[in-house]
């Protein structure tokens, strides 16, 4: 059976290299009918059928009850019958009663394995001695039939061999394919395990730095704040002016890389607001040129129509001058710098083929330079905090991770194609934002004045809460000092004394600030409430956001930031949300 399936004829329109043998066989030895029979499991197909009468000349085949030929395929042999009737093999066939078989010769069409597939054979209606002669010839003709099979199935076996080659190479194509496509997976996971890695430094660097930055914030606060009250006693031709700036300045220092390390690790508390791009470019550009030196010559080409973005105007400051700080040191003959700014949409689609890319509409700000540029093994580390490839004592190693940070803070990403020697480029997309919102709250900077009214001091630590009370006191307020957040609500329940202002720390033993702010509104309802602390902590923000309503000043703060803040709050202009400490 496997053998005759194989061969491709079943079932198969005529052909009339077969008819053409059955026509001689019929002549040559005088029969009305010659077949072509190939004997299938449950029927006999006609290959050739001359001579056959209707209607089995059209259906061409024949069940088995009805077929001689499965007997010539037993036997592999010739079968010869002279008269169906007598002859005990086939007497019971209904082909004797359905086709008027009487006389049959058959020889059975064998392969060149020895499989035999049905028989070639000549029929007669009428009792008949079959020759010698007549043998001879109907074999001849069966061995033409054959070969004219092994023909067929040559060309079949081609064919398939061609169809295989064919899926061979579409399987193939496929494999490469697949192949690509797990190449490109492998490379989108390899890509994201770095984000990972990257999201869990950060992670550990935030916490870090939120652990120290509330107890270095109050000693730097401590710090710059007694020196800027001794300036105001020390002539300025003393001796100790000079001390006294060296002070401040590495206080301020230290103040920087706080805020840096706050930053990168997406820690840093922030005001944002609705903002073009381009208009803010144009104020940050001007300081530019004092910053990156005369030699770089600075080209900005905003993009018509640009769309808005909701970012702190201090963080984007922030991000362009360490970008502009990073090209001057890859330009140290001088070169070109140049800002850019555009639209930008991506889909489903370009995303999937760029891992870190998210779907929707964005700003790009893109800064770029014609200078050293950077290796890939450069490329792979350069926001990695405190990696610099400066000088020691040159560079902390956080100005790009401090990038890193803000951008991702503010929900957008970052890529930067460099070689050496053909500059580099960073390009910053941030989500584009709709809507209205209020103009900046900055307050611009004004000279210390004086203040009056009493203000509630909350401050668990000593040194903090005496150096404020000093500050207070030179601005002009009346200070009530509370050591903890339960002696300001003891203080808060004596009606006889009036409180402008509570001024509070965030984090303090038993008690957070904005507990204490609930429960003195309860008692002193309407009471102007302000913040402060040198710890990011999520009471009074969400994700790094100022929460709307909250009047806050980051730790350490001047006294001119403390006595602008003051004002703001008091006078209730709805600022006081403002960082004012990122000016």
């Amino acid at each position: 059976m496997a053998a005759l399936h194989a061969v491709a004829l079943l079932d198969t329109p005529t052909e009339e290299a077969f008819d053409r043998l059955s026509r001689l066989a019929a002549r040559f030895v005088n029969a009305p009918v010659a077949l072509v029979s190939l004997v299938d499991a449950d029927r006999q197909f006609f290959k050739s059928c001359i001579g056959l009468p209707e209607p089995w000349s059209s259906i061409r085949e024949t069940p088995l009850s009805h077929s001689f030929c499965q007997h010539n395929r037993v036997a592999g042999h010739p079968l010869l019958i002279e008269d169906a009737r007598t002859h005990p093999l086939v007497k019971d066939n209904l082909a004797i009663r359905d086709l008027n078989v009487i006389a049959y010769l058959g020889i059975p069409l064998i392969t060149s394995d020895g499989y035999v597939l049905g028989s070639f054979c000549v029929i007669d209606y009428k009792p008949r001695q079959w020759g010698a002669e007549d043998v001879a010839v109907i074999q001849d003709l069966a061995a033409a039939v054959m070969t004219e099979i092994q023909l067929r199935t040559e060309i079949a076996a081609r064919n398939r061999a061609e169809e295989e080659r064919d899926d061979l190479a579409g399987l193939n194509a496929l494999l490469r394919t697949e192949i690509a496509a797990r190449k490109q997976a492998e490379e989108q996971q390899h890509q994201l395990e770095l984000q990972l890695h990257q999201g869990q430094k950060m992670e550990a660097i935030g916490r870090l730095a939120g652990g120290v930055a509330h107890d270095f914030n109050n000693m730097l606060t401590v710090i710059l704040g007694y020196a800027e009250l001794m300036k105001k006693y020390v002539p300025g031709d003393s001796p100790l002016t000079k001390n006294l700036l060296g002070i401040e300045k590495a206080a301020l220092r230290s103040r920087d890389m706080t805020r840096q390390l706050l930053a990168l690790s997406r820690q840093q508390i922030v005001a944002p607001r609705l903002l073009n791009l381009n208009e803010q470019l144009v104020t940050t550009n001007q300081t530019l040129a004092r910053l990156i030196g005369e030699d770089i010559d600075i080209s900005f080409r905003p993009t018509v129509g640009l769309w808005n973005v909701r970012i702190d105007p201090s963080q984007l400051d922030q991000i362009i001058i360490n970008l502009a700080v990073n090209a001057r040191d890859a330009l140290p003959g001088g070169g070109k710098l140049t800002i850019e700014t555009a639209n930008r949409s991506f889909d489903e689609a370009y995303c999937r083929a760029h891992p870190g890319f998210s779907p929707g509409d964005y700003v790009l700000l893109s800064v770029s330079d014609n200078g050293t540029g950077m290796d890939q093994e450069t490329m792979a580390n350069i926001f990695e905090p405190f990696f610099t490839t400066k000088e020691i004592g040159k560079g902390t190693g956080l100005g790009l991770a401090t990038v890193y940070g803000i951008v991702k803070q503010n929900e957008g990403f970052i890529n930067v194609d460099s070689e050496p020697w053909e500059g580099t480029t960073f390009r910053i997309y941030f989500p584009r934002s709709v809507g209205h919102d209020e103009i900046s709250g900055k307050i611009p900077e004004a000279a210390l004045a004086s203040g009056s009214g009493t203000i509630l001091l909350v401050e668990d630590d000593d040194m903090v809460r005496e150096l404020t009370t000093s500050m207070l006191e030179t601005i002009g307020y009346r200070v009530v000092v509370a050591e903890t957040p339960f002696a300001a609500l003891a203080f808060c329940e004596r009606r006889d004394e009036k409180i402008d202002l509570l001024l509070t720390d965030v984090v303090m033993a038993g008690m957070k600030g904005t507990e204490l702010q609930n429960r003195v509104a309860v008692i002193r309802p309407g009471i102007r409430v302000l913040f402060m602390s040198g710890y990011t902590s999520n009471v009074i923000v969400h994700h790094g956001i100022l929460d709307k309503g909250v009047n806050y000043i980051q730790k350490p703060f001047s006294m001119n930031d403390l006595s602008q803040k003051i004002r703001s709050v008091m006078a209730g202009d709805g600022l006081g949300g403002q960082c004012d400490s990122h000016r």
